[in-house]
């Protein structure tokens, strides 16, 4: 007997795709579901993902998951979206996804941070939507 509940943030102003800049979002233990677009061709977008601990114990630190909420459609003709495992496009490379590729449904990060870039060079709105959140590790 009992019950489970869950709730989650829905963010998705913070998202914009500023070229030349990289955008900062946060997410904690509760689940982001984040948009993420690109609506221009000939366009790069770069966020920056932080996980935030806010646990208050300082013996821990944490990590990312990141989780596709909606499959997006980006041919490999035109367009890829990549992930980064760190705060920044020199960290290694653990996603490289285009619609000819298998595609992914759970990643985890090995720091807190994890960086996303999304590269189109067709005239159309491009969204992924992922559900993020950090984990707990020693």
């Amino acid at each position: 007997k009992g019950f489970i509940l869950e709730y989650s943030l829905v963010k998705s102003a913070s998202s914009e795709c500023m070229p030349g800049r990289v955008t900062p979002v946060y997410a904690g233990r509760n689940p982001l579901y984040q948009q993420f677009s690109v609506v221009a061709s000939n366009k790069s977008c770069t966020w920056r993902i932080e996980a935030i601990d806010n646990s208050g114990r300082e013996d821990l630190t944490s990590a990312l998951v990141i989780d596709v909420y909606n499959i997006p459609t980006v041919s490999c003709s035109y367009g890829k979206f990549l992930i980064y495992d760190g705060p920044d496009t020199q960290s290694p490379l653990i996603l490289d996804w285009c619609d000819d590729n298998s595609f992914f449904s759970q990643i985890y990060t090995s720091s807190s941070y994890a960086t996303l870039t999304f590269m189109v060079d067709k005239p159309a709105e491009h969204t992924i939507q992922l559900k993020i959140y950090s984990r707990e590790t020693k």
